[in-house]
C-alpha cells in the first residue's frame, strides 16, 4: 500500500498504515471521534481523528457535548450526534468507527445509519478489541471465573465470526478482517514472543480487529 505521503509520525501505527490508502483525500465520517475524554486524547500521540484530519476531509461526531465544543473552538470539524441515530443529510466515501461498536447498546442501529450515509462505492471501517486473542484468554483463565475483566463501558464482545454475522445481517459485505496491534510501538521482548507463537501455531497474536466492509447490492437510499 502506498504511504509515501503519510507523515512519519503516523507510520509507527499499524492501523494508520493499513487505512491510509482508504481514507486519503476522501470524505470521511468519524463516528465516536473523541475517544472517551480530552485527557485520554492529550496522552495519546496517535489519536485517530487527528490522523484523519491531516489526511482526509473529515467530519467527527460524538455524544460528548463539552468536548465537541472545545474542539470546534479549536478549528475541528465536529458535531454532537448519537452513533445510533445520526442523520447528517450527507454521504461519505468512508464511515470510520474506531473502538466504538463494543460500547453500543444497539450496534444494528449504528450500522443502519452508516449504510444510509455511505456513497455507492463507500467503505465502512470498524476497529474493535479482539476479545479472544491468546494473551487475553490467558488472563481470563488466570482469573478462574466466567466473568472476565473488560472495560466497564463495553456491552459486547466481538470475534471475526460474530462481526461477519452482524454486518451481513445489516446489509454489508465483508471485504476483509485483519488483526493489528493497537499500540503504535511494541517492546522487543513482546515482539519476539509473538513471532515465536506465530511461527509455531501459524496464528497472529494481535489485540485488535480491523474490519473493512461495503454496502451489499447497493441501491440509492433516500436521506
Amino acid at each position: 500500500m502506498k504511504q509515501k505521503n503519510m507523515k512519519n509520525k503516523y507510520k509507527k501505527s499499524e492501523l494508520f498504515r493499513e487505512i491510509y490508502p482508504l481514507i486519503n483525500k476522501r470524505d470521511v465520517l468519524d463516528v465516536g471521534c473523541i475517544e472517551h475524554s480530552i485527557n485520554a486524547i492529550k496522552n495519546n500521540p496517535f489519536w485517530v481523528h487527528s490522523f484523519l484530519k491531516d489526511n482526509s476531509n473529515v467530519l467527527g461526531i460524538d455524544i460528548l457535548e463539552k468536548e465537541i465544543k472545545v474542539f470546534t473552538s479549536a478549528g475541528y470539524n465536529m458535531k454532537v450526534a448519537n452513533a445510533e441515530t445520526f442523520n447528517l443529510r450527507k454521504k461519505f466515501d468512508v464511515v470510520f468507527a474506531g473502538e466504538l461498536i463494543e460500547h453500543l447498546s444497539n450496534p444494528g442501529l449504528f450500522l443502519q445509519r452508516s449504510k444510509k450515509h455511505l456513497k455507492g462505492d463507500g467503505l465502512l471501517i470498524i476497529t474493535t478489541p479482539n476479545t479472544f486473542y491468546a494473551p487475553r484468554m490467558l488472563g481470563y483463565g488466570c482469573k478462574m471465573d466466567d466473568d472476565p475483566i473488560v472495560n466497564g463501558e463495553h456491552t459486547n464482545w466481538y470475534s471475526p465470526s460474530t462481526l461477519t454475522t452482524l454486518l451481513e445481517r445489516e446489509g454489508f459485505d465483508i471485504l476483509s478482517i485483519k488483526r493489528f496491534d493497537a499500540a503504535a510501538l511494541t517492546k522487543p521482548m513482546k515482539t519476539r514472543i509473538k513471532r515465536s507463537f506465530n511461527k509455531t501455531f501459524n496464528k497472529e497474536i494481535k489485540g485488535s480487529l480491523l474490519v473493512i466492509a461495503k454496502v451489499k447490492n447497493y441501491t440509492e437510499v433516500k436521506r
